[in-house]
């Protein structure tokens, strides 16, 4: 019974790996692998999985909820570094070094699947495209760091809350009729955080688009009511927020 439940599990991790963004072109034998030596983990909401200088010794691989980096600044306050989506692996960026740079709490109850810094290692140095699909992964975290380092040191605070909200919205984003709701609770400190300013200037800007129509709030749940105007507010001109999604009842009225 051990080992049918043991085949079990592998064969369940497998499926879930399948699907993960990060693993599009992996063999079976490297999803086998990976499967053979990884473990699910459910994290309640508002659980840490690891703690800021803790020693670095397991990655983890999200497969549902998100999940926040956060460090604290000179103050003691906390500041949200980035929020880690579905199929993203986290705790890598410290693969090779002793302790992790960064704590990561649940947002929401999440699952992971967890691999011991050795097994992920021998599995970087024995399966290549497992080791190129990492390589892809942290090469696209360095450019999106890279691009939020200039944005903080370049746009207004107006800008970097438009931005935030957009990327939550394509990475966490679902239409419903009023608009795209974010799937998950954000306080506004939690949003003052993501785009690097304080909690007054992100209450008084989202308290301001709440009144323009751009957003409605409830219960820590923020709905894009107005991508467009919202596009426009972040300066960004791609094919969605220029095909000017609003709800009919703006639409309709004329409104903005």
């Amino acid at each position: 019974m051990d080992h049918l439940d043991g085949y079990r599990d592998t064969f369940s991790l497998v499926a879930s790996l399948e699907v993960a963004p990060l693993f599009p072109d992996l063999s079976p034998p490297t999803l086998g692998a990976l499967a053979a030596h990884g473990r699910r983990q459910c994290v309640p909401g508002g659980q840490v999985i690891f703690v800021r200088g803790d020693r670095a010794d397991v990655a983890y691989l999200l497969l549902r909820g998100h999940v926040k980096l956060v460090r604290e600044t000179d103050d003691g306050a906390e500041s949200i570094i980035t929020v880690i989506q579905p199929g993203d692996i986290f705790g890598a960026a410290a693969w090779g070094e002793a302790s992790y740079p960064a704590t990561a709490a649940a947002l929401e109850d999440a699952a992971v699947i967890r691999w011991a810094t050795p097994d992920f290692t021998a599995l970087v140095a024995s399966h290549p495209d497992f080791a190129l699909a990492v390589i892809r992964m942290l090469g696209r975290h360095l450019r999106v760091a890279a691009a939020r380092i200039h944005e903080l040191q370049t746009a207004p605070a107006e800008q970097r809350l438009a931005r935030a909200l957009r990327r939550l919205a394509d990475t966490a984003g679902t239409p419903t009729v009023a608009g795209i709701e974010i799937g998950l609770l954000l306080s506004r400190q939690h949003v003052a955080e993501l785009a690097g300013t304080t909690l007054s200037t992100a209450s008084r800007v989202l308290s301001a688009w709440e009144r323009q129509g751009v957003l409605c709030t409830h219960h820590q749940r923020i709905t894009i009511t107005w991508p467009c105007r919202l596009g426009m507010l972040a300066r960004d001109k791609t094919a969605a927020y220029r095909a000017g999604y609003e709800p009919a009842a703006l639409a309709s009225s004329g409104t903005h």
